[in-house]
């Protein structure tokens, strides 16, 4: 039987990590190719959807805004997808109570973290959702350095390390959280009113209840967060090769040529040579040729591993 779907994109975040960037663009509005990662995300994911029509009867996406609002509204906007602003920034958790009156006309609610690009198989995080009696089934990678999701015998979340206490005897594996959900509308439930930022905190007062709450792994996928520097300039290369075009609004001599540049800022003029390098913006100092593996801004140069 199909249900009603509410895909809901998170948008509110600071981006911290890549100030001074982000003071101008949001995270999410970051572009890949000419495209921001809420694009993206959102086209893959409708992409996926349409694939699968007999799951779902209604389908609404929604995102959430705080830091630069104005411009996830206004790209939000372009895109057909539903806003709602947050205040005060309100974490993981605290946006879904945010957007109650939303989520719950939905049977099942799609969170997404908008600043990912990855090759995650959504159709089959809903499937194995909808095979189950789980408050909710969320998508994991294999990360080591943040391994931090406690894996029970059946697939199931026993906690998370270094937030929950829990019983770690029927631990089997452990997994890293992709910032990819889906939940059944009734753990909204479990939403605390008041002092409930982070997503986790809800995790472990179902688990509490008694309740399931699954993981499903997708180790073989392609997963990219871009919160710093170096995994910023990994997911853009990443992309490139996926797209198969390395050289976005640059000029080289042979079409099979991979310097991996992608002129964000369309700047004119730019010199040959340049190899791993994407301009954001028009950096303080013009580049010049031979510039290599750098993400440039107006008040930032940062130098990346290839």
């Amino acid at each position: 039987m199909s249900q009603s779907l509410t895909v809901f994109l998170l948008c509110a975040g600071l981006g911290t990590r890549l100030q001074p960037l982000t003071r101008r663009i949001p995270k999410p509005l970051i572009p890949f190719q000419g495209q921001s990662a809420l694009e993206i995300n959102y086209r893959q994911i409708m992409d996926q959807i349409r694939l699968r029509r007999d799951l779902f009867s209604n389908v609404q996406v929604v995102c959430n805004t705080h830091h630069l609002s104005h411009l996830v509204e206004y790209e939000a906007t372009r895109l057909g997808i539903k806003t709602i602003h947050e205040n005060e920034i309100l974490g993981t958790g605290g946006c879904l109570w945010n957007a109650e009156d939303l989520l719950e006309k939905s049977e099942l609610i799609l969170c997404h973290n908008a600043d990912l690009l990855h090759t995650i198989d959504l159709t089959r995080l809903v499937e194995r959702q909808l095979d189950s009696t789980a408050l909710g089934t969320l998508a994991t990678i294999f990360s080591s350095r943040i391994n931090t999701l406690s894996r029970g015998l059946y697939g199931q979340l026993l906690g998370v390390h270094g937030y929950h206490d829990f019983e770690m005897k029927g631990e089997v594996s452990r997994a890293t959280f992709a910032g990819i959900a889906l939940y059944k509308r009734e753990f909204l439930d479990y939403c605390p009113r008041e002092n409930a930022s982070d997503i986790k905190e809800w995790w472990g007062l179902a688990l509490s209840e008694g309740k399931t709450i699954q993981l499903q792994s997708f180790g073989n996928s392609a997963w990219h967060d871009f919160g710093s520097p170096q995994s910023l300039w990994a997911a853009s290369k990443w992309y490139m090769e996926q797209c198969e075009s390395y050289n976005f609004d640059y000029i080289v001599d042979s079409p099979s040529e991979r310097p991996y540049v992608s002129n964000e800022a369309r700047l004119v003029g730019l010199p040959g040579g340049m190899r791993n390098l994407i301009l954001y913006e028009v950096p303080e100092f013009f580049p010049s040729r031979g510039t290599h593996n750098r993400l440039m801004g107006e008040d930032f140069d940062w130098v990346v591993e290839d």
